[in-house]
């Protein structure tokens, strides 16, 4: 945007990006929000279990607080540098980002909310092999795969390959 200083980012598991769903954020907060580019420090409240996310549990897995100082985005690009999980919805979408930007007038309105999901597009599919082999077509773009061979989770064999 013409005249930007910065811009503002922010991803959330919701489109109504309300304080609970955000997951990634460089928006300041206090009096001087949206008013300057500078250095955001946030903390993000993460459950050590990872399978406990939204599986509806108890919330007897603890907790854990990561902070992460974010400088400010210059240019209308962002590569955010947490690791995301794979979502299986059933919903429309997974996630949701916004944007906006920081001129010397203040911070403009966020954009439309834009929606994705992270999965893959297709699976590994099972190839013909001769026995004692095992088979797939590859995925594009992925770097490694998680074999599990006569069976799922601890009762079957675990082979990783890189």
């Amino acid at each position: 945007m013409r005249g930007a200083s910065c811009y503002e980012f922010e991803l959330a598991t919701s489109r109504s990006f309300n304080g609970s769903s955000v997951i990634w954020s460089n928006v300041s907060s206090g009096p001087n929000a949206g008013k300057h580019c500078r250095p955001v420090t946030m903390s993000f409240e993460l459950a050590k279990d990872p399978s406990a996310v939204g599986a509806g549990g108890d919330g007897d897995t603890g907790k854990k607080t990561i902070k992460q100082t974010t400088p400010a985005i210059r240019i209308p690009a962002v590569s955010v540098d947490l690791t995301l999980p794979w979502f299986n919805e059933s919903g429309p979408r997974a996630l949701y980002a916004h944007v906006r930007s920081v001129t010397a007038q203040g911070a403009s309105s966020w954009s439309a909310p834009f929606a994705f999901d992270m999965r893959w597009a297709t699976q590994p599919t099972p190839q013909v092999a001769r026995p004692g082999v095992i088979r797939w077509m590859p995925v594009e773009g992925a770097t490694g795969y998680e074999v599990w061979y006569g069976g799922h989770g601890s009762s079957g064999f675990l082979n990783k390959i890189v």
